[in-house]
């Protein structure tokens, strides 16, 4: 599977998947996520390519800038909108937009719990 201009990636250790953030070839195409097994990693071989497990796309998401894991919820931060997207990590299922009207062009996403 061919991966146009990756922007992020995020790893969920408990499922072995690596989640990369992508824009495609073309802006016009819309961005999106592309869920990989890493199964076949530890595989002794290591060889590519990784089986796709799920393509997430979304009407909102043109540029996902940020990716991160917060449970069961993939959080994408989207730059062209300036929001915070939220999907179901395992079935890619769009949750809804958890902020809104970010005053700038978002980057990087890094969630930190209550106890830090």
């Amino acid at each position: 599977t061919r991966i146009d201009r990756p922007i992020d990636i995020v790893i969920d250790r408990q499922l072995n998947l690596l989640y990369i953030g992508a824009i495609g070839a073309s802006n016009e195409h819309g961005g999106h996520v592309q869920v990989f097994s890493l199964d076949k990693l530890h595989a002794p071989t290591r060889q590519m390519p990784l089986e796709r497990k799920l393509a997430i796309r979304h009407k909102h998401m043109a540029h996902p800038a940020g990716l991160e894991l917060y449970g069961d919820e993939l959080l994408v931060l989207e730059q062209k909108s300036r929001s915070l997207l939220r999907f179901d990590a395992r079935s890619g299922r769009f949750l809804g937009v958890a902020l809104a009207h970010l005053p700038d062009d978002p980057e990087q996403l890094l969630v930190v719990d209550d106890e830090c």
